[in-house]
């Protein structure tokens, strides 16, 4: 009983994040709904049904309870509601909840700033500081939901979408900046190149992930609005121009076009969140959730058309969760210049093979005749 008692509040707290996650859930699908069809967020205010074009009150708009109740129709006229209102909320509602127990109760960065404010935590009393990693957290997966599930549902992720988020990640690293909420204290001191620390965690990990580099160029000092701003900067170009190099080397192989920009847009608008290493890390951990997903969808939905999108969102949020068990071991290729850009080179030149050998055997694309 009083373990119970103990853990009521991160219990009501995570049960706050629960319904704050479907309600903004709701707001989503007005955006998968409305923004690739150009159409407006504001007007007209209220939803409607899609069939009859009558507005549908506040109590049958619910998040999850109304979907729910109603059976996932309209109360005037009977037409059903796509599926994706109901699993976008209840997506949204289960991420929201379970980042917020991540960083609060798992401690899952590691954070020296949450080990001393356990107790405070414990007993219900979330710092400032503690939120606005969670927010941080909270608005990347919000852009990711929407760029998948704008991906699943038109095979397009809107420029809007990823700009957007560009922008917002941006100006929220400027002010968030590496390591932060951890102490200035726990950065690696030294001129010492960062890929010879050995010793697991030395680097910490803060809301963002990594710092730009390090040990840290002159005039752009760690710990600063100017860090800040240079991680999210090179770390939008890194996510950018890594997809668009992909594309570039997948589609010369396979002699027709592969991927599309709009995963180069999703992965600039990560690299603005979390730093290029996100963008690494995350492409690699994208493309196994990709497979993973592609391999449900074939023998569950029998279809083999899924985007890229959905799996490098996954994979995103993945490495955000898992950084601190990922990063001891990927110090040495991320902090150490030549190996990583023999990295680089050797992987394009492997993947351009491996595309051109599968273009080989698939044979070239038949042409639609003119009519």
């Amino acid at each position: 009983m009083w373990e119970f008692l103990n853990l009521l509040p991160i219990i009501v707290w995570t049960g706050w994040s629960f319904v704050v996650g479907a309600c903004v859930g709701s707001l989503l699908n007005v955006c998968v709904a409305r923004i690739p069809l150009e159409k407006s967020l504001l007007w007209p205010l209220g939803s409607r049904c899609g069939i009859c074009y009558q507005s549908i009150r506040w109590y049958d708009n619910l998040p999850l309870l109304s979907y729910v109740i109603l059976r996932g129709r309209c109360r005037r006229c009977g037409a059903g509601f796509s599926p994706r209102y109901l699993l976008v909320e209840f997506a949204t509602a289960l991420v929201f909840a379970g980042l917020f127990y991540a960083e609060a109760m798992l401690n899952v960065r590691d954070s020296h700033f949450v080990r001393d404010n356990t107790w405070a935590i414990r007993g219900g009393m979330i710092p400032a500081s503690l939120w606005v990693v969670v927010l941080h957290r909270w608005l990347l997966a919000s852009f990711l939901i929407v760029a998948a599930a704008c991906d699943i549902q038109s095979r397009e992720i809107p420029l809007s979408v990823t700009v957007t988020g560009t922008i917002v990640g941006l100006v929220f690293s400027a002010f968030v900046g590496w390591p932060w909420p951890e102490p200035a204290s726990r950065i690696p001191g030294g001129a010492t190149e960062w890929w010879l620390l050995l010793p697991p965690n030395t680097i910490p990990t803060g809301t963002q992930l990594w710092p730009y580099w390090g040990p840290a160029l002159d005039g752009i000092p760690h710990d600063s609005v100017r860090c800040g701003l240079a991680t999210s900067i090179l770390g939008l170009l890194c996510g950018t121009w890594l997809l668009r190099g992909v594309r570039f080397l997948a589609t010369r192989g396979l002699g027709r076009e592969a991927l599309g920009l709009g995963d180069a847009d999703l992965m600039m608008m990560v690299g603005a969140f979390l730093g290029w290493q996100g963008v690494f890390a995350g492409f690699f951990a994208g493309a196994v959730a990709a497979l993973v997903l592609a391999v449900v969808s074939v023998l569950i939905f029998r279809d083999d058309s899924l985007p890229f999108g959905p799996g490098l969102a996954l994979g995103s949020l993945g490495v955000t969760l898992c950084w601190p068990t990922l990063s001891p071991g990927l110090a040495i290729l991320l902090f150490h210049p030549t190996l990583l850009f023999g990295i680089f080179g050797v992987g394009g030149v492997m993947m351009f093979g491996l595309c051109w050998v599968m273009g080989r055997i698939r044979g070239p694309v038949d042409e639609p005749e003119s009519p």
